[in-house]
């Protein structure tokens, strides 16, 4: 096997959506992938849409509970070698509700899994990257356009959003001697299940015409291409989001 064949790379929320997308991008491109997620089912449908399935490596997890990260990064060190990405993906919107009204439970729920298990992933991965030989790797942090211009009713989502470039900017700073980097990719109206959660619950989306979405497979290319550079080259941050939609200058 190649240098090229043996890149590795784990991407979390594999089972669906953006996940699901970057995971079959990265293997088609010739990485070996850990898909990890809540949902066995849905990530065995991943890996059966692979170009090839024997790269998928399947770890259920759920990433807002530390025990269950550590073990998944534990048994990936004893498989692999090294690790050469960690896409930090899975997120959830959670349901809306004005900043005043939001219960307790819903933003540790939401914080758990967007904000606390984005950390337990990349303090895994970038130890791992730190330690192996040849040192350096990539954290590609899945964000939103919500950490620059929110929406009405999602604060907790905003604000875990908000928390993922301190996440990015951190690792770049002490990561950098080991040549491990981070990218920010900010995503808006990409087409997913939790856009569709999202119109449920703004009233932004509320308008006569829906807004313009645009396929996840573009995420999937620009975080591919960004994960294939080498450990000598970074990406700070990127924007991604359809052409049309009410972003740039949005009230």
């Amino acid at each position: 096997m190649s240098d090229r064949e043996r890149r590795t790379a784990v991407v979390t929320g594999a089972g669906s959506g953006i996940g699901r997308a970057i995971t079959l991008s990265l293997i088609a491109d010739g990485y070996l992938v850990a898909a990890i997620g809540r949902r066995a089912k849905k990530l065995h449908e991943t890996r059966d849409l692979a170009a090839d399935p024997t790269r998928v490596l399947i770890l259920e997890a759920d990433i807002s509970e530390y025990a269950q990260v550590a073990a998944a990064f534990a048994e990936i060190r004893g498989i692999w070698q090294r690790l050469d990405v960690l896409v930090n993906n899975a997120g959830v919107f959670g349901a809306g509700a004005p900043l005043h009204e939001v219960p307790k439970q819903a933003w540790d729920d939401l914080m758990s899994v967007n904000t606390n298990g984005a950390f337990w992933c990349a303090q895994q991965a970038v130890g791992f990257m730190r330690r192996q030989s040849p040192a350096g790797g990539r954290v590609i942090n899945i964000g939103s356009v919500s950490a620059h211009k929110p929406r009405p009713n999602s604060v907790a989502y905003a604000v875990s959003k908000h928390a993922m470039i301190g996440l990015s900017n951190a690792i770049c700073l002490e990561g950098r001697a080991d040549l491990v980097s981070a990218t920010q990719v900010d995503i808006g109206n990409a087409s997913t299940s939790m856009v569709d959660i999202a119109a449920q619950t703004s009233p932004a989306y509320h308008q006569d015409q829906p807004e313009a979405m645009f396929d996840v497979k573009h995420v999937a290319t620009v975080v591919t291409t960004i994960a294939s550079l080498p450990t000598d080259v970074s990406v700070s941050d990127i924007t991604i989001f359809a052409t049309q939609m009410p972003y740039v200058g949005r009230g």
